[in-house]
């Protein structure tokens, strides 16, 4: 049986709202999982005194007052719910909460982190994310999302992908807490270009596209008890995987966090972020994979590859030029001393190309209206 990554507790960030249906799903987490369960909540400290490695460093007395009486919360909440909790640990630390709760999680090895949204207006649903979104950033193992109650194993869940090694990862991520017969729906999302230039590459990546998913699907390894169906859909993927979860009203959305910078994640994908900042059913976002072989990744794409033979590259970046000709871009660039990050976005991919004569690799990006060459 597939068992959840890590060998830590379920963290649960309990904040104000919605607490007793975030312990309550925790609950359900636990059992089925058979993990114990840490529940942690921050007091925000002020900018000068935010944590820095010492987590329970309260200041004054009413600070200590306050810590205590939101322990006390938590704990009546706790027994309200469940009575006798014997595996479970209730911690309130203060600093700023993404970096709090992460530094917990990381410092215990945590296997999940379980947060409430806790939003029902959109303008809730847009301002009320940012700390969930740090915390994912952050976040070295899954981070749960809950728009509501779990009451049982998620049996019905759209999983975006774009068949990479992220894509793969976070199935592997989201299989243990699933229901055994869950029905699992793969969501790809493209944008034709839809310009004579390049009509025909739109053509040929379309027709491609049903067994790229069945490559990626055969990867998986999946329980032969959990049904498979496949979506693929034209637009802005985040828009996109939002409205299939909506028509087909998915326990949960699984998606992979994308991008990590040298010294600190700065970004964790346009898409991931959309999907969190809109959703209305609970997200399960997984970390990237941070060690990458010099192989084919099992279960990537055709484009997720890492060659060191140079003799190799000209042929490659050919065919990945013919399998992605059009297709939106996002160019990211890190810096390896100071760890700066810059992007480029929204550009159509043009032609990738290699020329051992210099040795340089050319990128080419551009739009129906003009052409940019970087």
């Amino acid at each position: 049986m597939t068992t959840i990554a890590g060998t830590g507790p379920i963290l649960v960030a309990a904040g104000e709202r919605a607490l007793e249906s975030t312990l309550r799903s925790a609950g359900c987490l636990a059992g089925y999982l058979s993990r114990r369960v840490h529940v942690v909540s921050v007091l925000h400290a002020s900018p000068v005194l935010q944590w820095s490695g010492a987590p329970h460093g309260f200041d004054d007395r009413s600070e200590l007052d306050r810590a205590k009486a939101l322990g006390g919360v938590i704990e009546h909440t706790l027994d309200k719910i469940f009575g006798a909790r014997p595996d479970w640990t209730v911690d309130v630390l203060r600093g700023d909460p993404a970096r709090t709760l992460t530094g917990a999680a990381r410092g215990e090895g945590a296997s999940l982190i379980v947060m409430g949204i806790g939003r029902t207006r959109p303008l809730d649903r847009l301002f009320g994310s940012e700390s969930t979104l740090a915390t994912i950033r952050l976040s070295d193992c899954p981070v749960l999302v809950l728009a509501g109650e779990l009451h049982a194993p998620p049996s019905t869940v759209v999983v975006g992908t774009d068949f990479s090694a992220t894509s793969a990862n976070a199935v592997r991520h989201a299989l243990p807490l699933l229901s055994r017969r869950a029905t699992l729906i793969f969501a790809h999302v493209w944008q034709p270009m839809n310009v004579d230039t390049v009509r025909e590459s739109d053509e040929t990546y379309r027709r491609q596209l049903p067994a790229r998913f069945c490559r990626f699907i055969a990867t998986l390894d999946l329980p032969s008890s959990i049904t498979v169906r496949q979506e693929i859909l034209e637009g802005y993927a985040a828009e996109r995987v939002l409205d299939l979860a909506e028509t087909v009203r998915a326990d949960l959305v699984v998606v992979g966090r994308h991008g990590r910078a040298a010294l600190e994640r700065l970004l964790i994908g346009s898409v991931a972020t959309r999907v969190v900042r809109g959703t209305t059913r609970s997200v399960l976002v997984t970390p990237e994979q941070v060690k990458v072989p010099s192989t084919v990744i099992p279960g990537a794409s055709e484009s997720a590859l890492a060659v060191t033979d140079h003799a190799e590259w000209a042929p490659l970046l050919a065919a990945f030029t013919s399998r992605n000709m059009g297709r939106h871009s996002l160019l990211a660039v890190s810096g390896s001393s100071d760890g700066t990050s810059a992007e480029e976005r929204g550009y159509r991919l043009v032609s990738v190309s290699y020329d051992p004569s210099d040795p340089v690799i050319e990128l080419v990006l551009g739009d129906p209206h003009g052409m940019r060459h970087l």
